[in-house]
């Protein structure tokens, strides 16, 4: 633990004390903290997904068996595509080694 040095800020022109400022700033750096911690364990996770799914940033594509495009599953597209119709690809490449077109919309 280490401990952080007293700071208070003085008015150049009067010489009083600032405290709100500095109740402020010490306010500010506890919430950036939590975020740090919070964003040090999404990494943790996101990076343990990468490594047991070897995705590598590369997400599930899904196309239509009755249609010639792929769409990422976030599309506008994807709700009109039937659940008996629904093909799921792993890889960009599996889709297009399978014959079907990137989505425009989406930019699959």
């Amino acid at each position: 633990m280490t401990v952080e040095p007293k700071v208070s800020f003085t008015c150049p022109h009067c010489l009083k004390a600032l405290t709100t400022i500095t109740a402020r700033f010490r306010t500010l750096k506890e919430e950036n903290d939590k975020l740090k911690a919070e964003n040090n364990k999404l990494r943790k996770v996101l990076s343990s997904h990468e490594a047991d799914f070897d995705c590598n940033g590369m997400g599930i594509f899904v196309g239509s068996k009755n249609g010639p495009h792929f769409h990422r599953p976030e599309c506008k597209w994807v709700e009109w595509i039937s659940r008996g119709s629904i093909q799921e690809f792993f890889t960009h490449k599996e889709a297009v080694d399978a014959g079907y077109k990137p989505c425009k919309t989406c930019r699959a």
